[in-house]
């Protein structure tokens, strides 16, 4: 398996600090991907708000979940998640290439393939 590096997480965290810049405007019907609570916890004001600006197309935020559902911070590891969020952050947050390089390792062919699909279907449901 492979490891993501203690460099990038780090990296990752200091960026916690734009989501208080994040002001949210969608409401959740527009979000497409639900929040998933650990446990009885409800996901935090932080998750929350990126959740909500990475479905904008906010890169940092988008950066920051994929991050999160790599690690499994605050919600269940989940690659696919993490593969998608860090691939539509990519182009413009470059941050997410690295991460998505160790992700998309630890993803099989079939994953990988939709996950791609559904970073299309994002694209084509947010493009202006």
């Amino acid at each position: 398996m492979t490891q993501i590096k203690p460099v990038l997480i780090a990296l990752g965290m200091a960026f916690a600090l734009l989501a208080t810049a994040i002001v949210p405007t969608a409401n959740a019907q527009n979000v497409g991907f639900q929040t998933a609570s650990v446990g009885n916890q409800e996901p935090s004001v932080a998750v929350t708000i990126w959740r909500e600006a990475a479905e904008r197309g906010n890169s940092s935020a988008q950066f920051m979940l994929g991050m999160y559902n790599a690690k499994g911070i605050e919600m269940p590891r989940n690659l696919l998640k993490a593969y998608v969020w860090l691939k539509l952050s990519a182009p413009s947050y470059p941050l997410s290439k690295a991460l998505l390089k160790h992700v998309k390792a630890e993803l099989t062919p079939a994953k990988i393939s939709l996950g791609d699909f559904m970073v299309q279907d994002w694209k084509s449901r947010n493009t202006n």
